[in-house]
């Protein structure tokens, strides 16, 4: 086996060397390496100048470089990045105004002319990570993806789905989670390499097809219709929002029960949604005894009981009408029926007095 007769280089070139390069054809689309000639919606060409306005990292962009030894003239053709480069072109052109539920909101409804000087300098000086493929045939060029694809961790369904989606639950999910991600961590439902593989994107998600449409068993169909039916607008928005807030804000009370069994993520499910229908009983959930009203739940009860639940769970006490929800806290944690399980007696032990 002989070395490949190419080579290849990472460099880094500026938005404006990129951007002028690009208008003097000097970098040009190999649409044969492309997936699709469509263009990304602008709310995910927006989230991609932020993040370069920002100075966050973007995905390198790969390039392949060709000499015309009779015209001398070197072209480098985009062999990844088509989209990444019409959104940074269009900018950079005047042609994009910024736009999308993820941004911040300073930048909203901004194209670069109205920028300040400092976001202006910024865009232009920001370095674009590229590998430069120099001598390569197609064939080179098809292996070289095949090896690298080899090596790549599969995305998960939660990855998967926030980047073929950019409507309206997508970015809904992402702001809630951004802001949740601290106080995952202080209650131990999530450690920071979970949250960088989505998990708590996941588990919203289904927090929020519960909200909508009840306690079920959640497969990757349902979420992911769950985005595509609220692409274009989601309703439930405020309220839902509010809804998991002020849950969230309730469980901030009971701090000697963060990292316990309590917050593992498959019962923290049923643990928020339970304190969300006591606050603002919901038709989509499961009627509860005795819950008629909104209540105001008293921490001091609730810490009390919760933490019998936690003792039963940890194996500390047994109690034997509670041997359901223990198997219920065991077996099949995403499963319908466990989940009814566990949400009842979360809900009655909260409610107790």
């Amino acid at each position: 086996m002989t070395a490949a007769n190419f080579h290849n280089s990472s460099t880094s070139i500026t938005v404006a060397d990129f951007c002028e390069m690009y208008e003097r054809n000097e970098v040009i689309v190999n649409r044969d390496y492309q997936r699709s000639s469509g263009v990304w919606p602008i709310s995910a060409q927006s989230f991609l100048i932020e993040s370069i306005l920002l100075g966050y990292p973007i995905p390198k962009l790969s390039l392949h470089q060709i000499t015309d030894i009779k015209t001398r003239r070197t072209t480098k053709e985009i062999i990844d990045g088509q989209q990444r480069t019409h959104a940074i072109v269009a900018f950079f052109k005047n042609d994009l105004t910024l736009s999308g539920a993820g941004l911040r909101q300073d930048l909203v409804g901004k194209n670069y002319e109205a920028l300040d000087d400092d976001l202006k300098g910024s865009f232009l000086s920001y370095l674009l990570a590229v590998d430069l493929f120099i001598g390569a045939t197609a064939e080179d060029i098809r292996e070289m993806f095949r090896r690298i694809n080899s090596f790549t961790v599969p995305l998960s369904p939660e990855e998967l789905r926030h980047a073929d989606n950019q409507g309206a639950m997508k970015w809904f999910i992402y702001r809630l989670t951004k802001d949740l991600d601290d106080t995952m961590i202080k209650f131990g439902v999530f450690k920071e390499r979970q949250l960088i593989r989505m998990l708590d994107a996941k588990l919203f998600s289904e927090i929020i097809h519960a909200l909508i449409y009840g306690i079920s068993t959640t497969k990757k169909s349902d979420l992911d219709k769950l985005y595509k039916d609220n692409d274009s607008a989601f309703v439930h928005e405020r309220e839902i929002r509010t809804r998991i807030v002020d849950a969230i804000r309730f469980l901030e009370q009971v701090e000697p029960l963060f990292h316990t069994s309590l917050f593992r993520p498959h019962i923290f499910y049923s643990l928020l949604l339970a304190v969300t229908h006591a606050q603002q009983p919901s038709q989509q959930l499961p009627p509860v005894k005795h819950l008629m009203k909104p209540v105001q739940l008293n921490v001091t009860t609730a810490l009390s009981k919760l933490t019998l639940l936690v003792q039963v769970m940890d194996g500390e006490i047994q109690v034997p009408e509670l041997d359901v929800f223990v198997k219920a806290c065991k077996d099949k944690t995403n499963v319908k029926s466990e989940r009814l399980t566990r949400f009842q007696v979360i809900c009655d032990h909260l409610l107790a007095e």
